[in-house]
């Protein structure tokens, strides 16, 4: 899959991914041939298949990590979409379990909120993402951005 993927044959990836999924659904080779998919068919612009690929890594995976990392990527999908709500609804109760990926969640959240209209809950979030150690100039900018405080 990887070797496709580096010969630019986005097709033959898919295929053996799926091929692999199928084969050993419950393995973490599984997950990151998932995660793998999903990215394939986002840069292809079919968010709708990319998505159900992480909606699948969400509800089957076993390792916390890549879970994580499957709601943040299905987090910014929904953004994209225009679902923000639903964006703001996957991440909720996630703190716990995103480990490393704590301080992007926070920003994600961030961004779903500015898209729900919640300015204050968004700056709540970008704080949070810096305390935690996200130190992105962009950051600063959605921060600067939002309107003053009040």
């Amino acid at each position: 899959m990887g070797r496709a993927i580096s010969a630019k044959q986005p097709e033959e990836a898919i295929k053996m991914g799926q091929q692999l999924i199928e084969s050993y659904p419950s393995t973490t080779y599984a997950e990151f041939a998932r995660l793998t998919l999903a990215k394939l068919k986002v840069e292809a612009g079919d968010l709708e298949a990319g998505k159900l690929r992480l909606e699948e890594e969400v509800k089957q995976g076993h390792d916390e990590t890549l879970k994580s990392l499957a709601r943040l990527r299905l987090a910014r999908i929904l953004l994209a979409r225009g679902e923000a709500d639903a964006g703001i609804a996957l991440l909720e109760g996630t703190e716990s379990t995103a480990g490393k990926f704590s301080a992007l969640l926070e920003e994600v959240r961030g961004d779903l909120l500015i898209a729900a209209k919640r300015p204050e809950e968004a700056r709540s979030a970008y704080e949070k993402a810096k305390e935690l150690g996200n130190r992105s100039p962009l950051l600063d900018l959605k921060i600067h951005d939002l309107p003053a405080a009040g």
